[in-house]
Formats: structure tokens, C-alpha cells, sequence
């Protein structure tokens, strides 16, 4: 029955909404990409500051991922669809593990190889990696067991009738979202303002990635118990 999938199938759907995922993905890449020193610039950091060009770099590195986070987000879904939520898991654990290494290899540079050391730009290019490599894993495996059908992710344009349930359903975490980056915004703006230098901005980013352990961890458990 997985090769002849049905009108109305499982696959089509995750099918459907990873073409949607992907181009929307690339859309807001391709802006943020255009657009890098008007975004920083809504961050605090001012044009042609040292601070500003390292951040642009960074910006634009990581966007480039955006296509592949999104699409990995659908893949989660459908997985956890399944109640399967232990591959989710194994996938999550083999690109933190691939980020590690490549952090180590492009941020400090490896010269017997001809590596050269990136700095904040290895950082980003280790994220971006190791997230399109999770994207393709991710592929493989959504395809293996049938979960999706290809076809449809190139004709969702043609099916937004049948995705608008999903859309309207999640218009209200996408809301929350949004609030919580404006929010986020505008604590970056403050702490750039403190120091333009941006050890003020660093030293932040580490306090609010440790303070976003908790909430992390709460939702560890809430995923659990929708399992």
C-alpha cells in the first residue's frame, strides 16, 4: 500500500507540508541573507562596527540552514505521528554529536589538513552542517518506512485548501514564537547597547542558553508523556 499511496495518505500530507516548510524556508533565507545589516541593525548592532561584520557572517551562514531546520521540524512531526519517538531522538543525538566535532574542526582550524581556524564563522558553518546532514538522515529514513511521498512536496501550492487545518492550527504556537523572538529581540538590543565591543552580548548569550535549560527540559518531559 506504500507504493500506492492514497489521495488523502499520511505521506502525501508530510509530503505537502515539507514542500511548504522548504520553500518557505528558503523565502525567509534568501531575506535574511539580502537583508543582514538591516536585521543586526534591528538588534543593536550598527553598520561597519566589528561587532556588526562578525555577526553578519554568522547571520548568513546560519540562514542558509533555515531550509533544512524547517524541514526537519515536519520530519519530528511525522515521526512523532508514528509514536516513534525514539528515531527523532537518535537523529537529534547523531547532529549534536557532528556539531561538536566540526565545531572543533572549523573554529580552531586543523593546518595538517589545510584547515584554516574560523572563528565565530566555523561556528556557524558547524551548525549549518550538521543540521543538512540531520535534514538528509532524516530523508532517508522518511522514505525508508513509507512516511512520506515526494511527489507531493513539489504540489503543495496546488493542495493549500487541505493544509490550511494545520495552518490554522498552529497559527497560535507561530504567534508565541513570534512574541518570544521580539521579546529576545529586544533584550539583544539592550545588551548591545551596554557594549558595543559584544563581550556584554556573549557573555548574555551564555546566561540565556543556560536559563533555557529549564524550560528545555520541561518540554523533554512533555514530549514523553505525548508519546
Amino acid at each position: 500500500e506504500q507504493r500506492g499511496i492514497a489521495a488523502d495518505s499520511p505521506a502525501e500530507i508530510t509530503g505537502r507540508v515539507i514542500g511548504l516548510a522548504a520553500s518557505l524556508g528558503v523565502g525567509t533565507s534568501s531575506l535574511l541573507i539580502l537583508a543582514a545589516p538591516t536585521v543586526l541593525q534591528l538588534a543593536g548592532a550598527e553598520p561597519g562596527t566589528a561587532l556588526s561584520t562578525t555577526a553578519a557572517g554568522y547571520l548568513c551562514i546560519r540562514a542558509a540552514a533555515l531550509p533544512a531546520s524547517l524541514v526537519n521540524t515536519v520530519a519530528v512531526g511525522a515521526f512523532r505521528g508514528q509514536l516513534d519517538t525514539t528515531t527523532p531522538l537518535s537523529v537529534v543525538f547523531i547532529q549534536i554529536l557532528a556539531n561538536v566535532i566540526l565545531d572543533a574542526v572549523f573554529v580552531f582550524g586543523i593546518d595538517v589538513v589545510g584547515i584554516p581556524a574560523m572563528g565565530v564563522n566555523g561556528a556557524a558553518l558547524a551548525t549549518s552542517i550538521s543540521i543538512w546532514l540531520a535534514c538528509a538522515w532524516y530523508a532517508v529514513l522518511l522514505s525508508q518506512r513509507g512516511y512520506v511521498a515526494w511527489k507531493a512536496a513539489f504540489a503543495w501550492p496546488w493542495a493549500l485548501d487541505q493544509l490550511q487545518p494545520l495552518i490554522l492550527g498552529s497559527f497560535s504556537q507561530l504567534l508565541r514564537t513570534l512574541s518570544l523572538q521580539a521579546v529576545l529581540l529586544q533584550f539583544t538590543r539592550t545588551v548591545v547597547g551596554l557594549d558595543s565591543s559584544g563581550l556584554a552580548t556573549a557573555a548574555h548569550q551564555v546566561g540565556l542558553r543556560v536559563w533555557f535549560f529549564a524550560p528545555l527540559a520541561l518540554d523533554l518531559v512533555a514530549v514523553a508523556a505525548q508519546g
